[in-house]
Formats: structure tokens, sequence, C-alpha cells
């Protein structure tokens, strides 16, 4: 789990990076803000019955419920102006909840059960790498939670249809509709359906605690026009983040023809939670992809395969090796290998040297699966790279 969500002098952070923390961070505090200030004048309409006929016990509640309103009105001032949904696309939740579950098993000692929409695709407009942040920090919470009873976790997708009154007594602020559930919750849970909005926890201690990460779940969900969903009494048993439902087709599959391929993609990279998202989506438009963990493991797969692979996509930092130490064993084995680079902690100028002896692009983690989809298609059709 990331103990730090919002470190913004992280020197390995693109500006675009930090950007987008900086919305999560926006959205999470001002939502937080804004239930509370709903919740609380909620209250105050309960304290009317009770001034009587003191003028001044009138007078001090209609103040408190103007500072509320202010309050509730700044928080959504802040949320229609902080609302940035430009590095979205249409994407497939199951891929990302199956790659998220893998990792969490790998640091995990209880079992992890996992339930996955199986047979269809579950389409919401999202950033990949913020959901895929926000889910694990979800699972590894809930899961230590869950060892210390002695219990399982289970991470399952489902969609749900809500009306305005289900969404109401939830604490929701979404309008009705078709959802995306993606649920966390002890095994012990799985049949607890009591979940209300997490401003309403009760346990102020276990609140302080949380804080960051109820901010983090929080600005991700309204990011994405959703919202997180906790138990109320303790919301390390059950997380779900609530998401719109969107079209079948993911943004790449409506440009045609244009971005789809029959050809062989060696994917080298040692982000096990980025695999099966992009195996998926390069599967989607008809690609093979095959997996290498290290530049070693590229070298060795793609000598053994002569002729057999079309394109590299490869990291530039990985164990082992890396890709400056497996891209000129690459162009030994074959000098028109064609590379495309990508990294998180490198950038397009740090990588200057490889892409001047011979790599034929480079992409700044995070970026979008269309982006990545048209680079390749690019550099397999020998278009200059922009």
């Amino acid at each position: 789990m990331n103990e730090n969500h919002f470190n913004f002098d992280d020197p390995t952070l693109s500006d675009a990076e930090k950007y987008q923390s900086l919305l999560v961070f926006v959205n999470g505090c001002a939502n937080l803000i804004r239930n509370s200030a709903l919740a609380l004048r909620t209250y105050q309409e309960f304290l009317e019955d009770e001034t009587g006929q003191s003028q001044a016990a009138r007078d001090f509640l209609e103040k408190s419920q103007r500072l509320a309103d202010n309050l509730r009105d700044d928080a959504e001032f802040i949320l229609e102006r902080a609302a940035d949904t430009s590095d979205q696309e249409r994407i497939d939740l199951n891929p990302i909840v199956k790659s998220v579950a893998e990792r969490a098993r790998k640091i995990m000692t209880s079992p992890l059960e996992v339930n996955l929409d199986a047979g269809k695709k579950v389409m919401v407009n999202a950033n990949v790498y913020q959901l895929q942040d926000a889910f694990f920090d979800a699972v590894t919470l809930v899961a230590n939670a869950a060892e210390k009873l002695g219990q399982g976790t289970i991470l399952s997708v489902k969609r749900i249809s809500l009306t305005a009154n289900q969404l109401g007594l939830m604490g929701s602020n979404c309008d009705e509709g078709d959802f995306v559930a993606v649920n966390v919750k002890i095994a012990s849970m799985a049949n607890d359906s009591q979940m209300v909005a997490s401003h309403q926890l009760v346990d102020n201690a276990r609140r302080d605690d949380l804080l960051e990460q109820l901010v983090f779940w929080t600005g991700t969900a309204m990011l994405h026009n959703g919202e997180t969903i906790t138990d109320p009494e303790n919301p390390t048993r059950n997380i779900s983040f609530l998401f719109p439902q969107t079209q079948e087709l993911i943004d790449i599959q409506e440009s045609g023809d244009e971005w789809k391929g029959h050809e062989t993609i060696l994917l080298v990279d040692d982000e096990d939670m980025i695999w099966d998202v992009i195996i998926d989506m390069l599967s989607e438009l008809g690609y093979l992809v095959i997996l290498a963990e290290n530049g070693q493991e590229a070298i060795d797969i793609y000598k053994g395969n002569p002729g057999g692979i079309d394109l590299v996509l490869m990291d530039m930092v990985m164990p082992v090796m890396n890709a400056r130490e497996a891209f000129p064993l690459l162009k030994e084995i074959d000098p028109k290998v064609k590379v495309l680079l990508s990294s998180g902690f490198v950038s397009q100028e740090d990588a200057k040297d490889v892409l001047e002896a011979g790599a034929k692009g480079f992409l700044r983690k995070p970026y979008r699966l269309a982006e990545l989809a048209k680079a390749i298609r690019n550099i397999l059709d020998n278009k200059p790279q922009r």
C-alpha cells in the first residue's frame, strides 16, 4: 500500500502525474467536506424542534445552518472546477481488477478470492493507473485487517442498477442509472449488504488514521464520476467503488481498423500490474503478445523466435537487465529490430542515447492505451513518431 499518495515533491513524478495527483487530492478533500456539511445540515434540521421558544437558540441554529450551506456550496464550487476527465478512456475493468489481484497475492499471506463479471466486458471511463492504485490500496488495507481476524478477502466486480432513492440511502451524490461496483471485503462480511458513504464513519480515531486513504479513494472515484462507499463502523472491512457504466466499445476500437493489427509484440516490463491491461487491449486489436519480465528474458525470447517478433515494447528500468543493456544485444540479433521504449522514471531526454542508437519511439508512463495503440501502429507501418 502506498504510504503517501500525495507527495507532490517527488522528483520521479512528471508534471502530468503531479497534476493528476493534485486533482485526486482536491476532489477527495472537497467531497468529504461537502458530505460533512450535508450531514451537519441534516442534524440541524432535527434540532429545530428542540429550540422551543428561545429566540437566541433559533438565531444560533439559523446561523449554523447558513454556515453549513455555505460550506457545502464552497465544496460544490471546487468540485465543479476540479473535474478533469481528459486522461480517461473507455476501458474494461475486468483486466484491471485481475492485475491488481495478481499483484496483491504476491504480498498477502491470507486467501484472496476474485469474482469477475465473467464473459462480459465491464466498461467505464477511466484512467487505468489511477484505478489500479486505488484498488490495490483498498485490497491491501482490507487484507491486512482480514489477516488479523484469520479471514480471507473477497474482491469482486459486478454490474448494478440503482435508483435515486437507493443512492440517497447510501449517501451517494451520483445520478441514478447503471453502475459498475468494485467491492473489497473481508470474507466473513460477504453477505453484509450494509454500505454507506465514506463520510458517515463514526469511529473518529479510526477516521483520522484512514483520512489519507479516504481522500485518495474518494478523490479517485470523484474524478471518474463515481463514489466510494464503505462500512459505517469500520471501513477496513468493506470498501466499494461505484462507477457509471459506459458503452461497450473501448475508445481504441472506435477507430475501426486504423490501430488494429495481426503482428506479434514482445512486452518487456517488470511492472506486473500493467501486464493484463496491456495484453488485453492489444489482443482486442488483434495482436499476439508475448511477455518478458526483464531484458535478459527478452533477449532469450527474441533469439528463440527468429523473424517471429514484429515489435518490442520495452520498459527502460528493470531488474536483471534494463533497456540500455538489452537494446544493443537485440540489435546484434536483428539490426532491423523495432523497439518502442517506455518509462515512468526516465524521461525521453534521458532515453536519448537509446533512441539515437535506433529505438523507434518513447512513451512516458502513465500513458493512455490509445496513445500506445497509435504508437505501435505507426512504428509497424514505418510512420514517423511525433
